[in-house]
Order: C-alpha cells, then sequence, then structure tokens
C-alpha cells in the first residue's frame, strides 16, 4: 500500500476471527493466537501513527482488532472522539463520588449532632460511627444448662396470683 492509499477508514477484515481477545497470550498491543498461529495487533490500542505504520510496514497476511465507530471511523488510542468520551464518563463518575461523599458526610455530621438517648450530649464522633457501622457483628454465644426460673415468676408448680 503506498502511504497517500492507507487510510485507517478503508481497513476491514475479510474473514473474522472466533477466538477470544481473551484467550491469546501477550500485552494490550499485540497477542498470539494458538489457533491460527499468527500475532494479532490491537489497532485501537496504538496511536493512529503507530497502526498506520504497522499496515504499511506488514507485508502479507495481518490479524487486527479494533473498534469502529458508528461513523466509520477505526477508533484509535489517540482518538480525539474517544478521549473526550473518556472525559465526559470521567467527569460523571467524578460527579457521582462526590455527590456520594457529600451524603456520607451529611450523615456522620447528623449523627454526631443527634444526642444519645437519656443523655444530653452528643452522640459518637464520625470516625466511631463508621467503625461502629462497618464493625463486624460479634458471633453469637452458646449458653447451655438447665434453665432456673426466678423466684415469685409464674411456674407449673405455684399457683398464679389472681
Amino acid at each position: 500500500m503506498s502511504k497517500a492509499v492507507l487510510s485507517l477508514e478503508n481497513v476491514s477484515v475479510a474473514s473474522p476471527c472466533r477466538v477470544s481477545w481473551d484467550e491469546m497470550v501477550g500485552t494490550d498491543q499485540a497477542r498470539f493466537c494458538m489457533q491460527c498461529r499468527q500475532h494479532v495487533y490491537n489497532l485501537s490500542g496504538m496511536s493512529r501513527g503507530e497502526a498506520e505504520a504497522l499496515i504499511r510496514g506488514r507485508e502479507g497476511r495481518l490479524c487486527v482488532r479494533f473498534y469502529r465507530r458508528a461513523d466509520g471511523m477505526m477508533m484509535t488510542r489517540d482518538c480525539p472522539f474517544g478521549i473526550r468520551a473518556m472525559g465526559r464518563r470521567m467527569a460523571w463518575m467524578l460527579g457521582i463520588a462526590a455527590a456520594i461523599f457529600f451524603a456520607i458526610g451529611a450523615a456522620l455530621f447528623a449523627a454526631r449532632l443527634q444526642p444519645e438517648e437519656g443523655r444530653g450530649q452528643p452522640g459518637p464522633s464520625a470516625w466511631e460511627w463508621i467503625r461502629n457501622f462497618f464493625a463486624p457483628a460479634p458471633p453469637p454465644k452458646m449458653i447451655m444448662g438447665a434453665i432456673c426460673i426466678p423466684e415469685g415468676a409464674p411456674d407449673g408448680n405455684q399457683a398464679a396470683p389472681q
């Protein structure tokens, strides 16, 4: 292929491979397929220049893996649309994390301000509240022996008070 004709948008796969990428051995950019005994190159894990240089430099059969956007463009590591989309996802995740952090902080602050029952003092500190909340429950105690009924309690031997 000449340099002027090469466009990643013209690259297509003649016969798709059925072997899972995760079953192949290698890195994120290239893995070895044990079934066809070929190296498979991840064009979407490379920059546009690296992908074009690989295609230009290889002669013969070349096995590749890539993602193609809905508009026909091949996604590469430096794809501006992919980077923007990743930035939007990251902004959403950071926003959600900040909201969760704020909600937990508000709950801890409110728990600290509530007085405990019977005392007019504030409750446990935020760290104590977190520790108590996430602490595992103690295992139940096994108690074994003859039962003892307290004096004055109705049992089968005494008459019930009238």
